[in-house]
């Protein structure tokens, strides 16, 4: 999918309160909380947080909710690849991100502004496939591009959205502590070795597209009781195969932009 870094002139704004505010800081806690959940932590009842939330996606501020899978449990590794582009029109850029976007290997295109141009993500088993494909891009987009740096990714932690709670200076990183739906989030390295099969990939998939689905939701569409979806979910979790959960705010009506620092 494509991230854009940087957001372009909205025509439209809108302005949160500090309850709303605190809702998504919550969500980017943890987005499968409950409603009930979210109303003690805020201090509105729960039929006044399910109104606000209907809102927020109406006017598409909450866009809903994604997890992000641990590639490693599919023995993937990521590697971030960035390229400052030469002699482009829009539509050669165009060109060239729809490109990047039908890879099935490169898990996620930005495009951003600044000294580069374009990030991609890209998974691959092993650094002589890496380099494979990275040579396939370089051959079909070589003439376009100027310079170009590649960034293995070791490790990676979610700052929640403390800022919505007027938390600038205080970031909140996961830690041990933190909860995925009463189930705390597994932060190691070493994951529990899980072989996978086609229910599992089934309940990833619909979690990818959508953190704060039902389990029974879930259930009804692959055939399967609930207790077997929370089981299964138990156990990806123990097994660090979902890294984390993400809400998806729109930054551009909130007059917010992301920028991407590196060290």
């Amino acid at each position: 999918y494509l991230l854009a870094m940087y957001d372009f002139p909205h025509e439209k704004r809108v302005k949160l309160d500090l309850k709303d505010r605190k809702i998504l800081y919550e969500l980017s806690l943890n987005p499968r909380s409950p409603h009930s959940v979210i109303s003690k932590k805020v201090g509105l009842p729960r039929e006044t947080i399910s109104y606000r939330l209907k809102v927020l996606k109406q006017e598409k501020v909450y866009l809903g909710s994604f997890a992000m899978i641990n590639p490693k449990i599919f023995n993937y590794r990521k590697y971030d690849v960035l390229f400052k582009l030469r002699g482009v029109s829009p539509g050669t850029k165009g060109t060239i991100i729809d490109y990047l976007k039908k890879s099935q290997n490169i898990m996620i295109v930005t495009e951003c502004g600044g000294k580069w141009d374009l990030i991609i993500t890209l998974l691959s088993e092993n650094l002589d496939e890496f380099y494979t494909y990275i040579e396939e891009i370089k051959k079909k987009i070589k003439n376009h591009i100027g310079d170009m740096s590649i960034s293995p990714v070791l490790t990676e932690k979610f700052t929640h959205f403390g800022f919505f709670k007027g938390e600038s200076h205080d970031f909140s990183i996961i830690e041990k502590g933190t909860l995925l739906n009463g189930i705390p989030y597994l932060e190691r390295e070493e994951f529990l070795k899980l072989k996978l099969d086609e229910l599992d990939i089934s309940i990833l998939r619909e979690l990818e597209n959508d953190a704060s689905v039902s389990f029974s939701k879930i259930a009804d569409k692959v055939g399967v009781t609930h207790n077997t979806i929370t089981n299964r979910f138990k156990t990806l979790i123990e097994a660090n195969a979902i890294h984390s959960m993400f809400p998806q705010i729109s930054n551009a009506l909130l007059g917010l932009e992301w920028h991407m620092v590196f060290f």
